[in-house]
């Protein structure tokens, strides 16, 4: 089964490994015992309490992640203590420390406490349970305390519990843990409350959205995403599918955990597009703009089934490419900023060419089946899209190729894609895609083909191209590492704070 945007969160372990190894060298010495144990309370709501205790004799100067966007309340205190805040350039967190100094008896004994939104995900009978991020001093024994009333079996955990005490369930979170996310403890279960779904729709698009009903505000701000996108989309490619249906689920194992935001299954684009579009309800814990871009990104797929652009292996480059590419053309028209986002896909694509000599396609003509080759694709797919739709008209490039693409009925490979692409440039691009390596392809004999797109042209990738003569392979491995690790700390999951969490606290109706 095909699935469409199964982006992976990437880089995790080396922005983690990163932050460690900075806090860690910021650490000076501490005396006597440290200890920081972790109390994670969750209400019938999903949200919770945080509490964090460090305790010990002597003094200590002891750091861990706090979140930037929760005001941080100190629940008790015995000792003197000082915290000290800076940035690491994560989205939501800062790394704090803490300077502890011993009461009279010798001791120290200071909690600091923060509300936690959305610390349970809830759908049917499931739950999804992710703490926040708890990155601290090696040098202190670290233990999370999750408290989860409503839980009736635990079906998938990260780490392994190792008891439970008072009702908690008792996490240790050292790296030697075997944790499937490093400072994360994941918790999947069955739960002795059922969430049932609504539907909210807008007749006018024909768009529909299924979520769980304790999520209003996320489904009202996708639907408000998707018919302003609709919009621009039908006007760009002439087309419109019968429907645009959302579907919210939990990130949990079996659908894929963190690594996509949302998809669209193969066999539903080949159908015309029909089928749901599949979104990762952990979207409601992400920074801003990645709920937008999803959305735009997976619309984009099932456009391009309308308009008859099969979903398989060897067209995989092309859905991807186009969705990343278009999605930012239409984020920018709804009045999304998505400056940043379109800069380092510029970077991270380039940087990728040359990672594979400037010949992408002999790495797309076949979507990799892992996860880490297929962050590599997704750039390479950008840079294709990107570099000719720019030297065509942007666009008004793209509004052609939806033409040229309808016009040929069903198109199922790299061949009939390339010969499109061809018609709505109104140049033979056969030459250049031969250069980047793809195999699968017909020169275009067009009226206007008589001069093709490699005439006075110099390939980009080729030995002409100035980053090329400048980067070395072990920079450019550096450059796309640096990248990746941009990406996961834009993607940093935490509690995204809009209209969303302000809806939930307020909101009347019975929970769960």
């Amino acid at each position: 089964m095909t699935r469409l945007r199964a982006a992976a969160l990437l880089a995790i372990v080396a922005l983690l490994a990163a932050l460690t190894a900075y806090a860690s060298s910021e650490t000076p010495s501490t005396t006597g015992s440290a200890r920081i144990a972790v109390r994670i309370e969750v209400y019938d709501t999903g949200n919770a309490t945080v509490s964090i205790t460090f305790s010990g004799t002597g003094s200590a100067n002891l750091w861990i992640t706090l979140p930037k966007f929760e005001r941080i309340r100190v629940c008790e205190a015995r000792g003197s203590y000082k915290l000290l805040n800076e940035s690491i350039g994560a989205y939501f967190y800062v790394n704090s420390s803490v300077l502890l100094e011993a009461a009279g008896d010798g001791q120290y004994s200071v909690t600091l406490c923060y509300d936690f939104p959305y610390a349970v995900l809830m759908y049917e009978n499931r739950g999804w349970f992710m703490s926040p991020l708890l990155l601290a001093s090696p040098e202190a024994q670290l233990t999370v305390h999750v408290k989860i009333p409503f839980l009736e079996r635990v079906t998938f955990e990260s780490p392994r519990s190792t008891g439970t005490v008072d009702g908690y369930r008792v996490y240790n979170l050292v790296k030697t843990s075997g944790a499937l996310i490093e400072g994360r403890v994941l918790v999947e279960f069955d739960s002795k409350q059922k969430v049932s779904s609504r539907e909210t729709r807008d007749p006018e698009y024909n768009i529909a959205v299924e979520y769980p009903q304790l999520y209003a505000g996320i489904a009202a701000r996708t639907l408000e995403i998707a018919r302003r996108s609709y919009a621009v989309l039908e006007e760009m490619s002439g087309v419109r599918p019968p429907e645009v249906r959302f579907r919210f689920y939990l990130p949990e194992q079996s659908m894929g955990g963190l690594q996509a935001l949302g998809f669209v299954r193969g066999e539903d684009v080949n159908v015309g597009g029909r089928g749901p579009i599949m979104l990762n309800l952990a979207l409601i814990r992400y920074a801003p703009g990645y709920h937008e871009t999803t959305v735009i990104h997976e619309m984009v797929h099932v456009f391009l089934g309308a308009a008859g652009v099969a979903a398989n292996e060897n067209t995989r480059w092309f859905h991807e490419g186009m969705a990343q590419y278009i999605s930012i053309l239409v984020a920018r028209e709804i009045g999304v900023n998505v400056t940043d986002y379109e800069s380092s896909l510029e970077k991270a694509s380039r940087t990728a060419l040359q990672v594979v000599s400037g010949a992408p396609g002999r790495y797309l003509e076949r979507w990799p089946s892992s996860e880490e080759d297929a962050g590599l694709a997704y750039a390479l797919s950008y840079y294709v899209l990107s570099n000719i739709s720019s030297r065509y008209g942007g666009e008004a490039y793209i509004a052609k190729l939806f033409s040229a693409l309808k016009k040929r009925g069903k198109v199922d490979s790299t061949r009939s894609i390339v010969l499109a692409m061809s018609e709505a440039a109104g140049e033979n691009l056969a030459p250049l895609f031969r250069h980047w390596g793809f195999q699968g392809v017909t020169d275009w004999s067009g009226p206007s083909a008589a001069r093709d797109a490699s005439e006075g042209t110099t390939f980009p990738g080729s030995a002409d191209d100035g980053l090329a003569a400048v980067l070395t392979l072990l920079g450019l491995a550096i450059g796309f590492a640096a990248y990746l690790v941009d990406q996961r700390v834009r993607r940093e999951l935490e509690v995204y704070r809009e209209k969303w969490r302000i809806e939930a606290a307020t909101q009347s109706s019975p929970r769960g």
